[in-house]
């Protein structure tokens, strides 16, 4: 058997994969991720996408501010972005921490 394939190794990034965490994050540092209010749906009819979630981000762009108004009709709040560093010294901290 063979070892399952690094974060590296499948999306080029030397990082580990923090989704666990950032669902936590919002309630204990809400300020290290960036949200926008957007219509998010589970695409059921279509022949590429059935089952797949849609988030409408028509009018986010990269690199840009995320001070977009609400999409109208918008039932989620996305996160788009993370203060990277700041994330993982609070994960690190709590780690060493932790007895």
């Amino acid at each position: 058997a063979t070892a399952a394939p690094s974060s590296h190794e499948r999306v080029g990034l030397g990082l580990a994969p923090m989704h666990d965490v950032c669902a936590i994050v919002p309630y204990v540092a809400p300020d290290l991720i960036d949200y926008v209010e957007t219509t998010v749906a589970v695409e059921l009819a279509g022949r590429l996408t059935r089952g797949m979630t849609v988030c409408d981000l028509r009018g986010v762009r990269p690199g840009t501010a995320l001070s977009n108004p609400p999409v109208a009709g918008a039932n989620a709040r996305v996160a788009l972005q993370a203060r990277s560093r700041p994330l993982i010294d609070l994960v690190m901290a709590a780690i060493l921490a932790y007895r």
